[in-house]
């Protein structure tokens, strides 16, 4: 299965204009990922400002999620909404199906923004607060909804079997389930749930970074990626081994084996796809970035459950380095194809992606150093970050909140 991010032809479904009645909307509604992927890009930016805040006695959480709050909404706020638009976005394509405008994508944008501001207003009910029951039901409303804007073009197509998406949403929407049981019920599910969110979003690295990477390498690069069969076949093996142990049994034995086959595997393809000429172009290099957080944090989950690591390195090589750099490099360049502008990197972005990989370095190294200077990095980390999709934001803004093909850029 192919999975182009820019319409290839003239004639394709989403390289039509909007027509009369999407321009009932604003620009922001002409495809979810304008709306999808500019609230992504808030939530990236603010939500980690409130974090720095909170750690420093200036902001309280909501009573909902409380210090929790952090982890829930960097996976299932920021995450969903970028896979979210680029699913949206890539769907039309696969299946050669019309996609998504007007209405229905600001019926799903208002669902995502929702889950993200109901926790705030959680409390008593007689007060005019949110019961937790309506929060929870409230945030677990956008993955559903999502699946079924997934799955009606699949089914048109007849590839509805054929595709892990649907699937891998529906693992996200338990794992988000799992988070809300243990707010609802006390279940200890929480953080199974985030362990398999993390991993699904893993597992979506490895599917779609196999098919885009090696492409976009060799389209923009001007390289010629290597791809090897057997790796490509125990590439998604090894990352459901591991999905199973770091979900189940995390940190032990069976997780550190199933780690360092995913390390290896996955390694090997990375050196297969990797060509010099990628530093010329930041939209290649940052999903390379990317995939090597990865595999580093497989490294790590290894070098954690033999006690040579303390606990959280590898999450954080995870989210800030594997999601933050994957899931910021695809945004970056789908936003570009997808409104009608010559897929190459805008003044900025390559700094963005640098601010990014430097925030994964000091989110690490606040775990190694002693615990006087933990807060300090924590808080470089943090401005980093903010900083990086602060550039994004700059840049994008006018793109997807404008018509297509018109910008000073």
């Amino acid at each position: 299965m192919s999975i182009p991010l820019h319409p290839t032809s003239p004639g394709h479904p989403s390289s039509q204009p909007a027509g009369p009645h999407a321009r009932r909307f604003p620009h922001l509604f002409d495809a979810p990922l304008r709306p999808l992927f500019l609230g992504a890009a808030l939530t990236a930016a603010g939500a980690m400002a409130l974090w720095m805040a909170y750690l420093n006695g200036v902001a309280p959480f909501s009573r909902y999620y409380g210090p929790h709050w952090h982890a829930h909404e960097m996976l299932f706020g920021y995450t969903i909404a970028a896979m979210g638009g680029f699913l949206l976005t890539a769907v039309p394509n696969w299946t050669d199906t019309p996609p998504l405008r007007g209405l229905p994508v600001l019926g799903l944008s208002l669902l995502w923004l929702a889950g993200r501001v109901a926790p705030f207003f959680s409390g008593d009910p007689g007060l005019h607060g949110l019961s937790p029951l309506v929060v929870a039901l409230i945030d677990l409303a956008f993955i559903p909804a999502l699946m079924v804007a997934v799955a009606i073009p699949m089914l048109r197509s007849g590839g509805f079997l054929d595709n892990v998406v649907l699937p891998l949403l529906a693992g996200l929407f338990a794992a988000n389930l799992f988070t809300h049981l243990e707010r609802l019920r006390g279940l200890p599910l929480g953080q199974q749930g985030l362990y398999l969110a993390l991993t699904l979003y893993l597992f979506a690295i490895a599917y779609i970074g196999g098919r885009v990477i090696p492409s976009f390498t060799q389209r923009l690069a001007g390289a010629h990626p290597r791809v090897w069969p057997l790796v490509e076949k125990l590439a998604p093996a090894t990352m459901l081994v591991f999905m199973l142990t770091h979900v189940f049994v995390p940190f032990t034995v069976q997780d550190q084996l199933a780690a360092l086959s995913v390390a290896v595997v996955h390694g090997v393809r990375l050196w297969g796809w990797w060509h010099r000429s990628i530093w010329r172009e930041p939209l290649i290099w940052v999903l390379h970035a990317g995939y090597a957080w990865m595999v580093l944090g497989m490294f790590l989950t290894a070098m954690e459950t033999s006690g040579w690591l303390a606990a959280g390195v590898s999450a954080h090589a995870f989210t800030v380095g594997a999601l933050g750099m994957m899931t910021l490099g695809l945004m970056a360049r789908a936003a570009l194809g997808h409104t009608g502008r010559p897929v190459a990197t805008l003044p900025l972005i390559g700094v963005a992606f640098a601010l990014l990989g430097l925030a994964a370095m000091a989110r690490i190294a606040a775990t190694l150093v002693p615990v006087e200077h933990h807060l300090h990095l924590l808080m470089a980390a943090g401005g980093l970050w903010v900083a990086a999709f602060a550039l994004f934001l700059i840049r994008y803004l006018p793109i997807l909140l404008g018509p297509e093909g018109d910008s000073d850029n």
